[in-house]
C-alpha cells in the first residue's frame, strides 16, 4: 500500500510490448511491472509483494569489510566485436544496439555458438548461431511474452529470442545472412 507514479510505455511501432511500471514514489523502486499484447491484454506481470527497506544492506550478508565487495568474473569469455560474428542482421528495430556479441564453445562438444544481443534499452532480443542438429526445432515458439523464432541457414541453425512481439523475432530472423 505504498504511493506510486505509473508510467504508461507505448511504444511507436508494433515491434515492441506497450508496458506499465508501477514506481514507489519515496525511493523510486519499480514495485510493479506489465507488458501488453498489441490488443491490450495482460501478458506477463511482475510485482514485488513485500518490500523492506534496509539502512546497510551489506551488513545483512556478514559483509564488514568494503574489499569482500569487490567482483569476480567467473566466465572466462570475453565479448568481440560484432563485425568477429558469422553472420549479419539486414532487419532490426530502428533504435536497437548491439549490447555484445561474443561466441561460446558448446560444453558437450567443440561446436561454437555465436551470440548477438541487442536492445534499445528497454527491449533485449538474443540472436544465437549455432550447427544444423539432426533436431533442430524450427519455427516460433512463445511463452508469455518471450518469442522466439528458429529456422535453418545452410549448416547452421539460427534463433532470434526475446520479450518482444512475434512479428520482432520473425523480422529479424528473416533478415540474417551468413557472412
Amino acid at each position: 500500500m505504498l504511493p506510486t507514479q505509473i508510467i504508461s510505455v507505448q511504444p511507436k511501432d508494433q515491434l515492441r510490448y506497450p508496458r506499465k511500471i508501477w514506481i514507489e514514489t519515496q525511493h523510486f523502486l519499480p514495485l510493479k511491472a506489465e507488458a501488453y499484447n498489441q490488443d491490450g491484454s495482460t501478458l506477463d506481470q511482475m510485482m514485488f509483494t513485500n518490500l523492506q527497506l534496509v539502512s546497510d544492506p551489506a551488513a545483512d550478508f556478514g559483509v564488514t569489510n568494503a574489499k569482500d565487495l569487490q567482483v569476480k568474473h567467473i566466465h572466462a569469455t570475453q565479448a568481440e566485436p560484432f563485425e568477429n560474428a558469422s553472420f549479419m542482421l539486414k532487419n532490426w528495430p530502428a533504435g536497437f544496439k548491439t549490447v555484445f556479441f561474443m561466441r561460446n564453445s558448446l560444453e558437450q562438444s567443440q561446436k561454437s555458438v555465436d551470440h548477438l544481443l541487442i536492445s534499445d534499452g528497454f527491449s533485449s532480443v538474443s540472436v544465437y548461431l549455432g550447427p544444423k542438429e539432426n533436431d533442430t526445432v524450427e519455427g516460433l515458439h512463445s511463452l508469455g511474452s518471450v518469442n522466439s523464432f528458429s529456422r535453418v541457414i545452410d549448416n547452421s541453425q539460427i534463433t532470434v529470442l526475446g520479450e518482444v512481439p512475434v512479428q520482432t523475432v520473425e523480422f529479424i530472423a528473416n533478415g540474417i545472412t551468413l557472412r
